[in-house]
């Protein structure tokens, strides 16, 4: 089984076959890590789209026609630090004191 995702045109050029990606449903088993198995080379002119495609494991709880929650990791940044987007004002971060 697999998982097909729609990448909006303006950012198909950050994904790559073999790219992390997490996989989100509401199960029992929160989320599993998979990697970006096919990109289709031919997008959806209508919708200005591609279908990315992401291998499932055989003893996945998903069934046909369940929607799953995709995010492609396009870049890592190990010693980032994450602020609430709330925390952030013009170049300035408010912290609590």
């Amino acid at each position: 089984m697999q998982v097909v995702a729609e990448v909006n045109e303006e950012e198909i050029n950050r994904i790559a076959s073999g790219q992390k990606a997490f996989c989100a449903a509401r199960l029992p088993r929160k989320g599993a890590a998979r990697n970006v198995s096919q990109i289709t080379p031919k997008g959806d002119p209508t919708r200005k789209t591609f279908r990315v495609y992401l291998r499932l494991p055989q003893d996945t709880p998903l069934r046909i026609g369940m929607s799953v929650e995709v995010n492609i990791i396009f870049r890592e940044k190990p010693s980032a630090i994450v602020v609430p987007a709330e925390a952030i004002a013009g170049d300035w971060v408010q912290t609590v004191g």
